[in-house]
């Protein structure tokens, strides 16, 4: 350093003065602390406005892709798949979904889950769109129930939504015959309702129908409302001739159901929810069917019983009034003539008028069918075993009124009242038929046969010999003939104008006018003069 710079250096440094600014926390700091407190309220925003998660369970994930598949309702998304996994048994899929915030009050027991995917059947055609669009999962909430977030899916979706109003009925089938979930139920041939599902019974006696029947209709369903299968064709014979009747063409694919309430019983109320009715397999059978509980009686019937069961036919005068109930396997030997005990039971409305029906219930009801019935026992009622076809054998229960039938009152045994009995047509024609074919097992039929074989062979000797003495006899014949011809040729002769007998009989025949004319004046005078007969003919006259 030279001299010079060493001499401009002062001999004391001044002390640098610190000013103090902004006393406090530093600024610096204050950013990570703003960052901090918009990520806790972005966090505390997610999960506030994060919606539920929900796990439904189904028998596969057809169609369902994880991040993708959306949860709809009425077409508006609702949520969407997070993820598909296995259950631990495999036995099915568990799908895990975020729902959009505000659902929980409506994830409830009763919410109902399915996939809408293109689904092709007998009677309908659905999910065409998702083809497209790819599937989703359809929410249906419910009504009822608690809050949960485990959900069973349907593998079938439902035929009605909770939204839609009406009543829900079961009927009892024999068979569940065409039948398919959502097939429809007519009333009047206008569809009110659909079929919503069916199941065996649970002692396999019977098919169990469920039925819903959409308002305001279902107001029509009473307690004797009938329903019977549309399902296919119904083919019937009648007095004017074969009638084919169809529904719709669509229960003819898919089946149907109708039903009807007679228009007598419109005036009660309508049958609640959940009420089961029988389901007919055609029309015709609900026109036989009781509307209310009959009663039963009791018929001891003698002879052949094929083609007769349970269920045949009771008719008074050609028109049904009641059903075979039962039919006693237990043949009794006691009486002249083997016989079998038939209940049959009688409907109330087809003995009584119609305000009797109304306005009559309980005992008094079963009193009045009683009371109709000695009225009629008194008239000569009798109940007979007839033949519905002859071709078929089928046979039925006729209650006749006999006319040479003597009256006798209802009689009672083991507790049921009991019809008087007679043999049916069918019955006396086969004893007819038994006692010809008996008499002539007892003719002496050889001893005809000889005989008659004798005859014919003296007839046939006899027509050898004329064989052989006709040409002798024709020309006899013809001699006798030739003969008779020249005895008439002159008894003509002599009868003639020109012959002798011929004058004499012409002059005799002449007298005998003359005499007749005067006999007949005679008998003229003396009819106007009768006194004449005792004084004689005035001369003078």
């Amino acid at each position: 350093m030279s001299e010079t710079e060493r001499q401009e250096i002062p001999d004391s440094i001044p002390e640098a003065v610190v000013e103090e600014w902004g006393k406090g926390f530093p600024v610096v700091w204050m950013l990570p602390l703003v960052a901090l407190l918009i990520g806790g309220w972005l966090v505390v925003k997610a999960i506030v406005e994060k919606g539920p998660v929900i796990v439904i369970q189904f028998q596969t994930a057809e169609g369902i892709e994880e991040g993708k598949t959306l949860v709809k309702y009425r077409d508006v998304v609702i949520g969407k798949v997070r993820t598909v996994r296995f259950a631990e048994d495999l036995s099915h899929v568990l799908v895990t979904a975020e729902m959009v915030p505000g659902l929980e009050r409506h994830l409830i027991e009763s919410t109902r889950f399915w996939v809408v995917r293109p689904r092709v059947g007998s009677g309908e055609i659905s999910g065409l769109e998702t083809i497209i669009s790819g599937a989703h999962i359809a929410a249906d909430p419910g009504k009822s129930g608690d809050e949960t977030l485990e959900f069973v899916g349907l593998e079938i979706p439902p035929v009605i939504k909770s939204n839609e109003n009406g009543t829900l009925y079961h009927l009892r089938a024999e068979k569940a015959s065409s039948l398919s979930i959502g097939a429809p139920v007519y009333y009047r041939q206008i569809p009110v309702g659909q079929v919503t599902g069916y199941s065996l019974a649970d002692d396999h006696t019977y098919v169990d129908v469920d039925v819903f029947i959409e308002a305001p209709h279902d107001s029509y369903v009473r307690s004797s409302t009938r329903f019977w299968n549309v399902g296919g064709v119904d083919v019937s014979v009648n007095p004017e001739g074969v009638t084919l009747e169809l529904e719709s063409v669509a229960s003819l694919l898919s089946g149907g159901i109708a039903f009807e309430t007679p228009l007598s019983l419109l005036n009660g109320g309508q049958a609640p929810e959940d009420t089961s009715f029988r389901l007919y397999p055609n029309y015709a059978r609900t026109r036989e069917a009781p509307v209310s509980r009959g009663y039963l009686y009791r018929i001891d019937l003698a002879g052949n019983m094929s083609g007769f069961g349970v269920g045949a036919a009771v008719e008074l005068m050609g028109i049904r009034v009641g059903t075979v109930m039962q039919i006693d396997p237990y043949l009794n030997l006691n009486a002249k003539q083997a016989r079998r005990t038939v209940f049959i039971e009688i409907e109330p409305e087809k003995m009584l008028r119609p305000d009797e029906r109304t306005n009559l219930r309980g005992q008094a009801l079963e009193e009045a069918v009683e009371g109709r019935v000695t009225e009629l026992l008194e008239r000569g009622l009798r109940a007979q075993l007839q033949s519905t076809n002859l071709i078929t054998g089928q046979k039925f229960i006729a209650l006749e009124l006999m006319t040479d039938a003597k009256p006798v009152k209802l009689a009672s045994k083991d507790g049921y009242p009991v019809l008087p009995v007679v043999a049916g047509d069918l019955e006396k024609m086969t004893a007819s038929l038994g006692r010809i074919l008996a008499k002539l097992e007892k003719m002496p039929l050889d001893r005809m046969v000889r005989n008659a074989d004798q005859m014919m062979v003296s007839l046939d000797n006899l027509a050898q010999a004329a064989n052989k003495a006709l040409p002798t006899l024709a020309e006899e014949a013809r001699q006798a003939l030739d003969a008779t011809d020249e005895a008439m040729r002159a008894v003509d002769g002599l009868v003639s104008e020109e012959g002798a007998l011929g004058t004499e009989f012409y002059d005799a025949v002449r007298e005998l006018q003359l005499a007749a004319r005067a006999i007949r004046l005679m008998a003229e005078y003396l009819e106007r003069h009768p006194e004449s007969l005792l004084s004689g003919k005035d001369e003078a006259k």
